[in-house]
């Protein structure tokens, strides 16, 4: 959090509290006491406010000229519009309420930043579930929102599961929460194609100083529906067998976007349909044990008895 930020915080509190102690300020800005009694000197040298020390059992500081008007920073609206998302999955019944309120916080905000692109209402998309994800990725995070409601292009390092890093620029299109974890949506200019990428494995962040347009159109639905998970590898035209007792709870549901299911036997099915050659399609066939069979394409028959001969020289051998 910036000195200003924190400032700005503190102002804020001691407008809603009579008085705060200095170990109270400090544990609520998580800084350390001599850095609160900086503040203080910050704050008595604007003449918008003055900060008075109230001495005895009950002392501490006291705010007694501020303005009525309460400030907003980008990280508590961000974190406002994060909030929002999870009342609207957790509580629907208060979410009409809470989205109004966030409205007017919205327009306060903007009017208070007018010299900042105003944030859209979809600022924060979401996906199968809610994110719970470190400080380190929450950061990462507000970086990201700023760049995509400004269309401004990124540069970072991207470690795949291989531990591999590689330098990726991207123009960001957005953010959304999937099973737990939290990822970017975006063009990637690397390879020339829109790439999903989990912020854990984001580092070094940057912004560069090349604005985009959505030139690149897609479908947010579609692009998840053609995947067993949400990574992307190669896309591959997938043929497998499907032994009981898999046959029916794999035909129970939709697993991609355009899939073919045709009953064989009694005992099994076909399943047909473009895959992408990773490990989330990878676990998805061994989650099925020895119920299943890749017949086409040999690529994604590869991989799969790789897998399965690792696991068993591990394990068995």
């Amino acid at each position: 959090m910036s000195k200003a930020s924190n400032i700005q915080k503190m102002i804020d509190y001691l407008a809603t509290q009579k008085t705060a102690t200095r170990e109270e300020l400090a544990t609520y800005l998580n800084v350390n006491k001599k850095t609160i009694s900086s503040y203080v000197n910050d704050i008595n040298a604007d003449y918008h406010y003055y900060i008075k020390s109230v001495t005895g059992k009950y002392g501490g500081y006291e705010l007694t000229h501020y303005k009525t008007a309460i400030q907003f920073d980008i990280s508590e609206l961000n974190a406002l519009l994060i909030a929002k998302k999870i009342v609207e999955k957790t509580r629907p019944e208060i979410a009409p309420e809470l989205d109004f309120l966030v409205q007017k916080i919205q327009k306060i905000y903007e009017k208070q930043n007018q010299s900042e692109r105003p944030l859209p209402n979809d600022f924060y998309k979401t996906a199968d579930g809610l994110s719970v994800h470190r400080s380190k990725d929450r950061k990462i995070e507000d970086r990201l929102n700023k760049a995509i409601a400004s269309k401004r292009t990124v540069d970072f390092f991207y470690e795949d599961v291989h531990k591999k890093k590689s330098n990726r620029r991207i123009d960001p299109y957005e953010v959304l929460s999937y099973k737990g974890s939290t990822y970017l949506i975006g063009l990637c200019h690397l390879r020339g194609a829109i790439r999903i990428f989990k912020l854990s494995r984001i580092s070094n962040l940057t912004y560069t100083t090349h604005y985009f347009e959505n030139k690149e159109t897609y479908n947010r639905a579609e692009l998840l529906n053609q995947n067993i998970g949400i990574h992307i590898g190669e896309l591959v035209d997938a043929q497998i067998r499907i032994f009981a007792p898999f046959d029916v709870i794999v035909s129970e549901k939709q697993w991609i976007g355009h899939q073919i299911i045709t009953r064989e036997s009694e005992d099994s099915v076909i399943f047909e349909g473009i895959l992408s050659n990773d490990e989330e399609t990878i676990t998805w066939l061994l989650s099925m044990k020895d119920c299943v069979e890749v017949i086409k394409p040999q690529r994604l028959i590869d991989s799969y008895k790789t897998t399965v001969k690792n696991i068993y020289k591990k394990n068995f051998y």
